[in-house]
């Protein structure tokens, strides 16, 4: 909500603007239907702070001014809400710790600088490896965190639309395009300053721009004015976008929503999706303060040649304040930057989990972000860039798994990987989209040394031999400074018990897991390049892995000693995320034919399944919706395939579709859950008739109403 209203999303009278629709809805039905994230805590309450989505539940009223997000520390020092090692708030005083247990502070951006790595690292990370401790920061040098914050140590993040980031130096500082606007000082795309007008080229020459935010609106939008494409300081300039809220303009003047706008043919997908990036930046900055003891005349000569000087800086804000100190920030756009590098592509492409997990996909608008121009989903799997194999959909009209080229062929998903309106990220959470969970292609971490995710095997490949991670970093055949977590080293996060001291156990926000998991799951990473499948090391690869399984049953055949190799595996667990990889490493499942295997070949369900998964797993009998045991389900509600038939439908649902739907699950999440009807749930309590909406032909009503005009009946 606090983005929102720093993007002019939100009206003093507290109405949010659906930019997709170009209307204007309530906060609450905002966060419902997720305009808004709901799960952020930043609404205050009596002793304590919530998310939207409790303080809207407890109807608590929103006060618009009173909206606060997590804090930087750096925010919190600024804003003086900081002093002697304590952070004072409406719900009273605590330490930072304290403060970030509460959700007073931030602990998702980097924004603590960690000089022994060079990187930036979350407040979080900072307390737990010990930066920083109480009202101190262990840099370089000890310091107090007042004196850190105005050093440049710690960094403060916002999203801004581009049009409110500072364009053009006015005396000492610089000036948004909305600035202008809103001061009457733009007009057809001359910026007013003083008593005269200049264009951008005019500015750009006389070093007044920034350049990287000239750059972005120079970026071209889809917009046509008289068969000209149009960018976006063009489309502003012409009075075809309008910069405030980011709408564009119809010929009747008419601010309308991006979805009439692509039907009206006002902008292309392409030039939507560039649109879209430039209206949420996420900005990262650093202030740093130089005291300079000068006389009055010099000092302003000074501040001249510190101007001159920062022209050449990536970005640059001087300003002057008391005892002609200067104040030089230096402000790092993260995001759609006009000179963004391409992301290095993997050899055979990205897997799109691992493409999501990277960050160089957003699963919710559908595009590849990590270029200078965003990508849609289509076009990433015909140029290679995501991998059409690593991933299913499941068509839940025709109970049918599709590959995503044929889904989108079908029109069973659309070009941004949507599927009947809903983003690729919710289809994800649904079960709808199945990710190939493989972990990534293995490395080439030096010459002779490779690491393969997937195994957690350090192949060595001069003698064939495979060492386990932890084992490999203890006897030094895995160079400790190739690996990374969350940009500390592997020292610093066994001091800081991220990792333990037998590297063999990881702690993460997800919970305690293995080392080897972590690393499955790209929280623990190895840096190296792509191995190429010719060459002598991916030979060697091949060779050792194949070892490694084996071992030490070498003179056996190779289906013996995989299919004894499993046997002595224990018993797979079955939860939401098995993934098909699992089973393929233990020779249970072929990914390539979708079917479970015995020694090297096809084999029913049935045979595998006592072999590979635990004794406890259970299985919902979707005619009574009582779970059974394995044992006796595999046989009557599980095809040979590992497939379940609703017999009252006869939809099929593939055996891992079953898993992530909770169909086939362990024990203890087989509770089975009570079920109402409409009137039940109500007379329960359960559901609220006044909250629930029903919509049809265009007409919304709540639920209740929806009953007492006969539009919804129910039966026992």
């Amino acid at each position: 909500l606090h983005d929102s209203m720093n993007l002019n999303l939100v009206t003093p009278e507290g109405r949010f603007l659906d930019r997709e629709t170009g209307s204007y809805v309530s906060i609450e039905d905002a966060a419902r239907s997720k305009l808004i994230n709901p799960d952020v805590h930043e609404i205050y309450a009596p002793n304590e702070k919530l998310t939207l989505k409790e303080a809207l539940r407890r109807d608590i009223p929103i006060v618009l001014n009173e909206v606060q997000e997590p804090l930087t520390l750096k925010d919190a020092i600024d804003l003086n809400f900081y002093a002697e090692g304590k952070i004072s708030t409406p719900i009273g005083t605590f330490t930072i710790e304290d403060a970030v247990e509460n959700h007073i502070l931030d602990t998702k951006y980097p924004t603590i600088g960690n000089p022994k790595t060079n990187e930036l690292v979350t407040l979080d990370v900072a307390l737990r490896t010990g930066l920083i401790v109480g009202d101190k920061y262990f840099g370089e040098t000890e310091k107090s965190l007042e004196l850190a914050a105005s050093d440049g140590d710690f960094r403060t993040v916002t999203i801004l639309s581009v049009f409110d980031i500072g364009l053009v130096r006015v005396k000492e500082e610089f000036k948004s395009l909305n600035w202008f606007v809103e001061n009457g000082s733009f007009h057809k795309g001359s910026f007013k300053l003083g008593e005269d007008s200049f264009v951008m080229e005019e500015l750009d020459e006389q070093n007044l721009l920034r350049l990287e935010v000239k750059d972005i609106l120079k970026k071209k939008i889809g917009v046509k004015s008289s068969g000209k494409e149009l960018d976006v300081y063009e489309a502003v300039s012409l009075g075809l976008l309008d910069p405030k809220i980011g709408l564009l303009i119809d010929k009747k003047g008419r601010r309308i929503g991006f979805e009439e706008a692509l039907k009206k043919k006002l902008i292309t997908r392409e030039g939507l999706a560039v649109l879209k990036s430039i209206l949420a930046i996420t900005l990262t900055t650093q202030t740093k303060t130089i005291k300079k003891w000068v006389t009055e005349l010099k000092g302003m000569d000074e501040m001249e040649v510190e101007s001159r000087k920062f022209i050449s800086e990536e970005v640059r804000v001087v300003e002057k304040s008391k005892k002609s100190s200067i104040k030089q920030g230096v402000v790092n756009i993260l995001d759609a930057m006009a000179k963004k590098p391409m992301t290095d592509v993997p050899e055979k492409g990205w897997l799109l989990r691992e493409a999501i997990l990277k960050g160089v996909f957003d699963p919710k608008k559908g595009v590849f972000t990590a270029s200078s121009k965003e990508t849609s989903f289509k076009d990433c799997l015909e140029s290679g860039v995501i991998l059409a194999d690593s991933g299913k959909v499941i068509d839940k009209r025709k109970s049918r798994e599709l590959t995503f080229p044929r889904a989108i062929e079908k029109k069973v998903m659309d070009d941004f990987g949507r599927i009947n309106g809903a983003t690729m990220e919710d289809s994800i959470n649904a079960g709808t989209i199945i990710l190939d969970d493989a972990s990534p292609d293995p490395i080439q971490v030096s010459p002779g040394v490779i690491f393969d995710p997937s195994s957690s095997l350090v192949i060595l490949t001069e003698s064939g031999e495979s060492v386990r991670f932890a084992e490999a970093l203890k006897q030094g055949k895995l160079d400790s400074s190739k690996v990374r977590i969350n940009g500390m080293t592997i020292e610093e996060a066994v001091e800081s018990g991220l990792i333990s001291e037998d590297l063999t156990e990881f702690t993460s926000p997800e919970g305690d897991m293995s080392v080897n998991e972590a690393i499955k799951k790209g929280l623990i990473a190895v840096d190296g390049k792509p191995l190429t499948s010719s060459g002598r090391d991916y030979s060697a690869l091949k060779t050792a892995l194949t070892m490694a399984v084996a071992a030490p049953l070498a003179p056996l055949a190779l289906g013996k000693m995989l299919m004894d190799a499993v046997k002595k595996e224990k018993p797979l667990p079955v939860d939401k995320t098995l993934t098909p990889k699992e089973l393929a490493l233990r020779g249970a499942y072929d990914p390539k034919t979708g079917k479970f295997s015995s020694g090297g070949r096809p084999a029913h369900f049935s045979e595998v399944c006592d072999k590979v998964f635990d004794p406890d797993t259970m299985v919902k009998d979707l005619s009574s919706g009582q779970y059974v045991p394995l044992s006796k389900a595999k046989d009557s509600l599980i095809d040979k395939d590992g497939n379940m038939v609703d017999k009252t439908t006869g939809r099929v649902v593939p055996f891992f579709q079953a898993v992530k739907m909770g169909w086939i699950t362990s024990k203890k999440s087989a509770k089975t859950k009570p079920r109402f009807t409409i009137m039940e749930a109500i007379e329960e309590e359960i559901l609220d008739p006044a909250k629930a909406v029903v919509s049809f032909d265009g007409e919304t009503m709540d639920l209740g109403q929806a009953v007492l005009d006969a539009f919804w009946t129910h039966r026992k």
